[in-house]
Parts: C-alpha cells; structure tokens; sequence
C-alpha cells in the first residue's frame, strides 16, 4: 500500500471497460481470440485441502491491455468509492463471518 494514502499503488477496477471496437476486432484476429489464463481455487478450509466449488479456467479483463502493441493507448480512470457499484461476492455466512 501507498504510505501516504493507505491505498494500493495498483488500483483495483470495477470490471467496466472502454474498448475501442475496431481495434479490438483486429487484436481477436491477430491473437486468434486467445487470452492468457490462469486457475483460480476457491478453498473451502485455511490448510487448503478442500475446494468451495469445482476450479476452472479463468483469464483477466485487465490482461486484454498485454495483447495491445506498444503504440496502442491504455489509460484508467478512479473514483471516489460513493461513485461506484460495489457488489458483495460473499455468502451471508462468509460476510458475517469478515464483519465480526
């Protein structure tokens, strides 16, 4: 974290993006649509023996920018959190369990 603010030095998102059509259609062709993956489990105990749910492949709307060439313009926005949907991804359970 950023010691003057408190806040990561490498903001998160709110999984919007602004592509510009054309250029995104050529990148599909040039990449053949295929973006770079990763497995993401979700463990149901701290010794991580036991899955929440089945694991999958998964890839990350903030890799598309690593396909883009060099000359390609990349830029993000931030706003104040009161500006922003935040939906909670936890069970009731899980949510109760982070407040307490």
């Amino acid at each position: 974290a950023d010691p003057a603010t408190g806040f990561s030095v490498y903001p998160g998102n709110t999984n919007t993006l602004v592509i510009g059509t054309r250029r995104y259609a050529e990148v599909l062709r040039e990449s053949g649509g295929v973006m770079p993956e990763f497995v993401n489990p979700k463990y149901a105990n701290s010794e991580k023996t036991k899955f929440k749910a089945p694991t999958r492949l998964e890839c990350m709307m903030e890799d598309y920018p690593k396909l883009l060439r060099s000359e390609d313009s990349v830029g993000w926005a931030s706003f104040d959190r009161w500006a922003s949907f935040s939906p909670c991804k936890n069970s009731l359970v899980e949510a109760k369990a982070k407040a307490e």
